[in-house]
Order: structure tokens, then C-alpha cells, then sequence
């Protein structure tokens, strides 16, 4: 190698290297390809990851979106199908396009059936498919929605439809009955016949109900109502009640005013005292001719029976503010109508005598139509400790209000005593007799008690009260019925020094002592009770804002409301208990409602001590007794306790607040089936004295329901919306079927519910008589509830529909206001021959459609599905017994069974000299054995087997005289 240049050796030697280099460098670069996309109509495609070049065997994504109102209809070119997003694994280069089609619009044309709207949401009537529009319907006023139909069925409303085609919806409307045609009042002579004539729309059949009072009058169910030969005990209020498959409409009441058959008496042409007692004395018919008041000198005492007929003038009868108008005694009926009973006065001043009657004094009957009591007084003096009934003493007799109205009366104890302050009955005061109220309003009547006086320091006194501020009963029976009882208070007035103890309110409306109050579809509405405020000892107890009840006590569809008690307070403040209803007898309460009262306890005065504040128990009821609720809604009470009263010297409490809505006492019993028990509340936070301590709060529990060592049992029972475990408070007996919002109450059987919400609506009109808490169709209460004593029909007194189980609560989601089958006319049993043909028929009423299935011994008969039940070509077979079961949406009814007896052809006997003929007609494709028996105890004996024919056929045959000469035959079809 000598003489070669080492430095072109290297550089030959380099360019080698880079040649090998770039050569094996080339070898090892993987293969690269391409993804191109395109779009064909409107969207997009993308690819993920986005790259210009993918290496082989790896994955990429690639993703079609259609733009607004168009929808992706495949792919096309490397690929043919429509998976989308699709995975392409990379194996070459693809080309890959998204196909884009525009969405077929579909429309939806909407019908309504009846009055009301339908909205769409969103709105239009034209949409992509596969779009999903709401549908909202809303009744007119005095409507109903009752359903859809054709694109939809049911009543979900709204209700959400995705379209996939053009549809058409029906909403149906069902208007409410509704009158509009009133009865009117009417005056006649007894034995005259009279017509009271209504009329009501509405979605058919319409159905009329005619009342006398509270009474249903059997067979008056046509629009008019027509009395023949009436009587005088038929006088009183009329009313219709329509109704149809959606709702019930209740006409105004009309009275009915009777005289007698002979015309008037005598008649009042002038106002004055003398003609009027004149009148009266003569007695019978008095008619009154003349406008104006009649002030009298003196109590008019009847001394025989009198119609004081007022109707079409304006008297008033005045007692002048010092004279009581009228005293009936025993065996005596005072009638009057239209009549004006104004400033009557009571003033008793012995203390021997109590106050007692402003107005009138009743031994007898008083009987009082479309009249009007007001501004009479039961006012007792210093000597005189008693003030009763305000308007209306009843000493064992029997009063009738009808369509009459009792405002601004007042018994009035306006003096401390010695021994006692007693004042009862605003307005009426009942004591061993009757008294019936019906379609009148009792109105801003007051009972007040003042304190007593107590000579020596430290005595304590319990019977200052004023019971019962428009009525008050110690015994006998009230019925009050259609009728409106408001602003009426009873009061216990304050202390007046420091010898004097305050008395108590007890019973805003009504107080009743002992015997029978009845309440039926009636308002109690903005009543108050209070107890005085008091001087060192325990203040005076407000009690029962509407009703205060020690006996029986009955309410049926009535509502109480935006009433309320409470308690005096200065030092020592007493309880205050039921806002609505104080119970310490025996009460059952039925289709009711009790909202929005409140009970308060009393806000207690600081001094040299701090004082607690009064306690508040049952803003709706508080029971001391026995109740018994069902279909009742206790809703929207308010139990809160009072302040207390700063001091210096300890430290003092708010008044707790126990039992919004149903506070139960010791040794009280409260049983409730399918209640509502809802959105009540306590309060016993915040304060309002604060110069020496910041204000303990009170307890707070119970907000549906607090029981303090008595016993409450509830079934089909909702409790809802109390708070973080605060509905309950005790010891809750579970009949199961119960539902509670929270878990304040530990059910022990297995079919009640905790910590579920039972959904509920505002408390409003549902329907009926009473508001209601509707269940929306989401509800977890519907069809939960158990079947065994429940009621058949709901709080607003609609049908529950069985078939679709009993919901928990008071309000039914799927009643309805009609009724289930009755079965008028039984099916009938028959005879038939065999061959011939019998029907069987009932009679039935209740909502329809009506579903009928005849049965032969229990088993149903195909097809046998009408009201009249036809057999033709009757077999021997078919005979037994028959009867049908009728269906409705509500319920079913059985009929009684009907015997049918198949007999065989008759047949005919005759003589042909010594032999016998005997002739019948044979039926085709029968056999029948001609059998004979000496006696009819020994065996039949077969003497031919006659049959089968082709056709219907009269066979004769002739038989020998045989031995014995005494034969009996028949005709056997084995």
C-alpha cells in the first residue's frame, strides 16, 4: 500500500460508511397512509386522531354529526355501512364519505272535545321526527279535562308524545254541573201542592237529588220537585244537589213557607206595640203589612200557637235594649218568617236569676224562616254571675233555624263576683232540648266572662269561663247543617286588679257540655277563643277556636278553618289547646277539612322574675278523648308557643309548640283512616325580651302529630312536609298502609312507608263538599293502600275505584263522583219446556258504562253479556240457577239467583175404548223413554224408547189396558 494517500483512503472509506448508512436507514421506516373524508347533504365528519398520515395497524375514530334537522344515513366509498362513531383500522388508504339526510317533519293537529285548551310545548304543530312535544290541557272554567284519545289515551297531563308520524290528539273536556236555574222561595197555603222548579248544565246525565233541610227526599230526582197536600211540618228550606260522572253542583235553598188553610187570622197594618200584641194574642195567621220597628214596652208571652208572617215588608220586632221580645212556654209553637228580632235584653241583677235569653225564652216549639237576630244581649249584673245564650234561650224545647242569620249577639258577664263568672252561648244557649240550624250563618256573636273576684290571697278558682261564643250546649242535641259559623268569639277578659282571676275562652263557635252536636257540610270559619290575662296565679286557658266538645260530637264534610285560641298571659300562662277543635268526649270526624288555624300560647310579662312563655298544643285538633277521623285533611295548622316574660331574677323559656296539626293528650284515643295529615307547622324560635337573658327557644315536635302517653292509630295514612324528622312525635300504632315524609315515626309493619314523599298538591278544590291534597299520577301513594275497611268513597265523597287499588290519604287520584252498581230488580225464576225459549232481566243503576256477565250455577256463559239474558231450544241441562254480576269503573254487584225448571213436553191422555192414548210433541235429534209406575215410589219401568226424528214431530201412541188399572206415566230424556 506504499505510495496510496492515506487521506483519500479515509475519504473513500467515509462515503462507504454514509452509503451503508443511509441504505440500512431506509430499511427501517414503516409504512404511512391517508384517511380522506368528505360529506355529502349537512354535517360534518371528523377524525380522531387528526392526523394527514396514519401508520399501519393503527385505530382511528371517525365520527359523523348531522347538522340541526338533518340525521345520519350511512357511509359511502372505503366503507359501506352506518356504524357511527366507526373504528377503521389502518391497513391502506380509505376514503370515506358521510351521508346526510334532512328528518321527516311530522305534525300533530289538535282536537278538543268540550271546553278548554290544549298547548303544545315546544309550540307549533310541525316538528322533526322523533321530536318529543308536551301537551298541556286546561278545562275552562266550570270544565274538566277527562282524557286523550287517538294519538294518546289516558288523563297524564301533561302529557310528553315523541312523534314518529302525523297524529292527531283529542283533549275531552266534561263541564261541571252547574245551576242556573234556582229554586225559589215559595208561600202557600198548607194543603196546597207547590213546585220548585231548578235546572242545571252540564256534561250528560245529569242527575237531581232534592233535600228537605239535610235530608235526601226518596224518589225527588227530577229537575222540579213537586209537594202535594203539604203539611206544616214540611215547611222549611229546599235544595237541589246535580250532579253527573265529574262533579256536584248544590242550588241555593228555598224556603218553603206554609199558613193555613183558612187565610190570616188577622192582620198588622201599623208598627206599633199594641197591633202587634194584639195580633199574637188573638193568635193563628198573623199577617204583617208594614214596614218599620216595633219597640216594646214589655216581654210578649204567647199563650197560643202563631205564624208571624212577614214576607215582602221589612219589620223589625226591638226590645228596645231593656226588654227581652219573646217567652214561649210549653205546648206553645211560635212561627215566623222574615221577621227582624233586633236589641233584645236580658238584665238579670238577682243573683238567684241568671241572664238568660236576650231575644227569646223557649219551653215550646219556635220555628224560624229567613228571619234575622241581631244585637240582642244576656247581660248580668254585679249580683248575677250567669249570662246564657245571647239571642236564644232553649230550656228543653226545640228550636228550627231555616235560612236565618244570628249576627252581633252577645252573653255577657260585665262584673267580677264573689263566687263565680260564668257567661255561655253568644247566641244561643241549648239545655235539654233541640235545636236544628239549616243553610244559616251565625256571625261575630261574643261570649265573655269577666274575671272573679277572690277574697282571700292565694285562693285559686277554676270556673271563671265563658263557654261557646255563638252556641252553647249543656244538654240535649244540635244539629247544624249547611250553615256558616265566623267571627264569632268567645273571651275571657283580663284581670282588673289583684284580687281578680281571669276567666277562660273556650270554644271560639260552639262549646258543648254534654248530649249530641252534629255539624254537617258547614263552615266553622275565623272563630276565636282566648282566656284572660292574670295577676300572679295562672292565667286564663284559651281553648278550641271553633268547637270545644266534652260530649258527642259528629262532623260530616265540613271544614274548619282560619280559626284560632289562645291563652292569657302575664306571669303564669296557661296551655292553649286546639286551634281548631278541642275534643275531651267523643268525636268522629268524616270527609272533613281542618286548615289554617293556629293555636298560640300566650306571650308572658316579665317582672321581678323571668316567666315562661305559654305553651301551644294542636294547631288543628287537640284531643282529650275520643276521636275517631276518617277521609278528613288536617293541613296548614300552626301550633307556636308564646314568648316569655324577662326578668331578673332566673331564666324562663319560650312555650313549646307540640302538634301542628293533631296534638293527643294523655289518656286521649285518636284512631284515623285515610287521612291527610299535611304542611302543618310549630314554631317556638325567636323572642321579643331580651334586657336581662337572651330567650331559651322552646320544643319544637310533632309538626304533623304529637302524643303525649294516649294512644293515636292511624291506617291509609299520609304524613308529609314537617321538616328534617319532625313530623311525629310518640309513639305512633301502625295499622299499616301508612306513609311518612321523614322518619320520625318507626312503623312496625311491613306495608307502610318512611322517608317517601307522598307528592302531594296544594291544599285546594278538588271537588266535594271540603278542600282536598290532590295526588299527582307520579304519587307513590296511589294504589298503596289497603282495601280492608276502607271507605268506599274518598274525602270529596267520589267512589274509589277498586279495581285499581286504594290509594293512601284522603284524596282518591282516580275517583269518581258517581256510583257503583245497584241492582233495583232482581232476576226473576222461571219455567220453561224443553224446546221452548225464557228470559231473565235486572234493573240496575250507577255510572255507566255498565259490564254485564251472566252465570248458570256460578260459571260464566260465553257471550251472556247484556242486561236481559234470552235461552232459546231450552235442554234439560240448561236448568239451575242463574244470575249476573254487573260492573262498573267503580265497583261490581251480584244479583240474587233465579231458578230456571226445564221441564219435559206436556203430555195428553185419552181414552180409545179400553186402551190409552197418549200424545206429545217430540223435539228433534231427542230420545225419550216412555216410562210408567204403579205409585210413583216404586222404580219406572221403561215401556218404549221413542226417537230420534229429523224434524220436530207429534207422536200418538196407543196403549192396552194393563193390571193394575192405575198407572202413572212420563216421559224420560236420560
Amino acid at each position: 500500500m506504499e505510495g496510496i494517500n492515506k487521506s483519500a483512503i479515509s475519504a473513500i472509506f467515509s462515503a462507504l460508511l454514509t452509503a451503508c448508512l443511509l441504505l440500512f436507514s431506509g430499511s427501517v421506516y414503516a409504512v404511512g397512509y391517508t384517511i380522506t373524508t368528505g360529506t355529502n347533504g349537512s354535517g360534518t365528519v371528523t377524525r380522531s386522531p387528526n392526523n394527514s398520515l396514519y401508520p399501519a395497524s393503527s385505530t382511528v375514530v371517525v365520527t359523523a354529526t348531522p347538522a340541526t334537522g338533518w340525521y345520519f344515513a350511512g357511509w359511502s366509498g372505503s366503507i359501506g355501512d352506518a356504524i357511527n362513531p366507526t373504528n377503521i383500522f389502518v391497513n391502506a388508504n380509505f376514503t370515506i364519505t358521510g351521508n346526510f339526510l334532512p328528518l321527516p317533519t311530522n305534525t300533530i293537529t289538535l282536537v278538543t272535545n268540550g271546553s278548554g285548551t290544549i298547548a303544545l310545548s315546544p309550540p307549533g304543530g310541525s316538528y322533526a321526527s322523533n321530536t318529543t312535544v308536551t301537551a298541556t290541557a286546561t278545562p275552562a272554567t266550570g270544565w274538566v279535562f277527562t282524557g286523550w284519545s287517538n294519538a294518546a289515551t289516558g288523563t297524564t297531563d301533561p302529557l310528553a308524545l315523541t312523534l314518529v308520524a302525523n297524529v292527531s290528539l283529542t283533549g275531552t273536556f266534561a263541564q261541571l254541573p252547574a245551576v242556573d236555574i234556582q229554586p225559589q222561595s215559595i208561600t202557600n197555603l198548607a194543603g196546597t201542592t207547590v213546585t220548585f222548579t231548578s235546572d242545571s248544565v252540564g256534561t250528560a246525565p245529569v242527575a237531581y237529588q232534592w233535600f228537605f233541610g239535610s235530608t235526601p227526599l226518596s224518589g225527588s230526582t227530577a229537575s222540579s220537585l213537586s209537594l202535594t197536600n203539604v203539611q206544616i211540618a214540611q215547611a222549611g228550606s229546599y235544595c237541589v244537589v246535580a250532579t253527573n260522572l265529574y262533579g256536584a253542583a248544590t242550588s241555593s235553598v228555598a224556603l218553603l213557607v206554609l199558613t193555613n188553610a183558612t187565610g190570616a187570622t188577622n192582620v198588622v197594618s201599623t208598627p206599633t206595640d199594641t197591633a202587634l200584641r194584639s195580633a199574637i194574642a188573638a193568635g193563628g195567621w198573623v199577617s204583617i203589612n208594614c214596614n218599620g220597628t216595633i219597640t216594646l214596652t214589655d216581654t210578649i208571652t204567647l199563650t197560643k200557637n202563631v205564624i208571624l208572617d212577614a214576607s215582602g215588608v221589612n219589620l223589625t220586632v226591638s226590645g228596645g235594649g231593656a226588654n227581652r221580645i219573646f217567652y214561649v212556654p210549653v205546648g206553645i209553637t211560635l212561627s215566623a218568617t222574615n221577621l227582624t228580632l233586633a236589641n233584645g235584653a236580658c238584665i238579670a241583677t238577682n243573683s238567684s236569676v241568671p241572664a238568660d235569653g236576650g231575644a227569646i225564652y223557649n219551653y215550646g216549639t219556635v220555628v224560624l224562616t229567613g228571619c234575622t237576630l241581631t244585637n240582642n244581649t244576656a247581660t248580668n249584673g254585679l249580683n248575677s254571675p250567669i249570662a246564657r245564650g245571647g239571642a236564644i234561650f232553649n230550656n228543653g224545647g226545640t228550636i228550627g233555624l231555616y235560612g236565618s242569620f244570628l249576627l252581633n249577639n252577645s252573653a255577657l258577664n260585665t262584673a267580677g263576683s264573689s263566687t263565680r263568672s260564668l257567661a255561655y252561648g253568644g247566641a244561643i244557649y241549648n239545655t235539654n232540648g233541640t235545636v236544628i240550624i239549616v243553610s244559616s250563618t251565625l256571625s261575630s256573636n261574643l261570649c265573655k266572662a269577666s274575671p272573679a273576684y277572690i277574697a282571700q290571697y292565694g285562693e285559686y278558682r277554676s270556673n271563671e269561663t265563658c263557654f261557646g261564643g255563638a252556641v252553647f250546649q249543656t244538654s240535649g242535641s244540635t244539629f247544624i247543617t249547611n250553615s256558616l259559623l265566623t267571627t264569632n268569639v268567645a273571651y275571657g277578659a283580663d284581670y282588673t286588679g289583684q284580687s281578680y282571676f281571669p276567666a277562660s275562652g273556650i270554644g271560639g263557635a260552639i262549646g258543648s257540655w254534654a248530649g249530641l252536636l252534629v255539624i254537617d257540610h258547614s263552615q266553622l270559619l275565623g272563630n276565636y277563643a282566648h282566656g284572660g290575662n292574670g295577676y300572679h296565679f295562672e292565667d286564663g286557658t284559651g281553648a278550641g277556636g271553633a268547637v270545644w266538645n266534652a260530649g258527642t260530637f259528629i262532623m260530616e264534610s265540613s271544614s274548619v278553618s282560619g280559626n284560632s285560641a289562645q291563652s292569657g298571659g302575664v306571669t303564669y300562662s296557661a296551655n292553649s289547646m286546639g286551634g281548631g277543635i278541642y275534643n275531651e268526649g267523643t268525636t268522629t270526624i268524616n270527609h272533613s277539612s281542618i286548615y289554617g288555624n293556629l293555636i298560640a300560647g300566650a306571650n308572658a310579662v316579665g317582672s321581678l322574675a323571668a316567666y315562661n312563655g305559654g305553651n301551644a298544643l294542636g294547631g288543628g285538633l287537640y284531643n282529650a278523648g275520643q276521636i275517631n277521623a276518617t277521609n278528613t285533611t288536617i293541613a296548614l295548622n300552626l301550633a307556636s308557643g308564646g314568648n316569655y316574660g324577662d326578668g331578673p331574677q332566673g331564666y324562663a323559656n319560650r312555650g313549646n309548640a307540640m302538634g301542628g296539626g293533631l296534638f293527643n293528650s294523655t289518656n286521649g284515643s285518636f284512631v284515623g283512616m285515610n287521612l291527610t295529615i299535611a304542611s302543618n307547622r310549630c314554631d317556638a324560635t325567636g323572642g321579643l325580651y331580651t334586657l336581662y337573658h337572651a330567650e331559651l327557644p322552646g320544643i319544637m315536635t310533632g309538626i304533623q302529630v304529637a302524643s303525649t302517653n294516649g294512644t293515636v292509630s292511624l291506617h291509609n295514612t299520609l304524613l308529609a312536609y314537617g321538616g328534617t324528622n319532625a313530623n311525629c312525635y310518640g309513639t305512633i300504632t301502625d295499622l299499616g298502609f301508612n306513609m311518612n315524609s321523614d322518619g320520625s315515626v318507626t312503623f312496625s309493619s311491613d306495608s307502610s312507608y318512611s322517608y317517601t314523599d307522598p307528592q302531594l298538591a296544594a291544599l285546594g278544590n278538588n271537588g266535594g263538599p271540603t278542600p282536598t291534597m290532590a295526588l299527582p299520577d307520579s304519587s307513590p301513594a296511589i294504589g298503596f293502600g289497603d282495601f280492608a275497611g276502607a271507605p268506599a268513597t274518598d274525602q270529596r265523597g267520589y267512589f274509589r275505584i277498586v279495581s285499581d287499588g286504594i290509594d293512601i290519604g284522603a284524596f282518591q287520584y282516580n275517583a269518581t263522583s258517581s256510583s257503583p252498581p245497584n241492582i233495583v230488580t232482581q232476576p226473576a225464576s222461571k219455567s220453561v219446556t224443553v224446546g221452548g225459549s225464557v228470559s231473565f232481566s235486572i234493573t240496575v243503576t250507577g255510572a255507566t258504562p255498565l259490564a254485564y256477565q251472566w252465570q248458570l250455577t256460578g260459571t260464566n256463559l260465553p257471550g251472556a253479556t247484556n242486561a236481559i239474558l234470552t235461552l232459546t231450544n231450552v235442554q234439560l241441562a240448561q236448568a239451575g240457577s242463574y244470575s249476573v254480576l254487573v260492573t262498573n269503573i267503580i265497583g261490581s254487584a251480584q244479583s240474587s239467583s233465579a231458578t230456571l225448571m226445564v221441564t219435559g213436553p206436556a203430555l195428553a191422555y185419552g181414552m180409545i175404548g179400553t186402551n190409552i192414548q197418549i200424545a206429545f210433541t217430540a223435539l228433534p235429534a231427542t230420545t225419550y223413554h216412555l216410562q210408567s209406575s204403579t205409585n210413583l215410589l216404586s222404580a219406572w219401568s221403561d215401556l218404549q224408547i221413542i226417537g230420534p226424528f229429523g224434524t220436530s214431530s207429534n207422536v200418538s201412541l196407543t196403549l192396552p189396558a194393563r193390571n193394575p188399572a192405575s198407572r202413572f206415566f212420563r216421559l224420560w230424556l236420560p
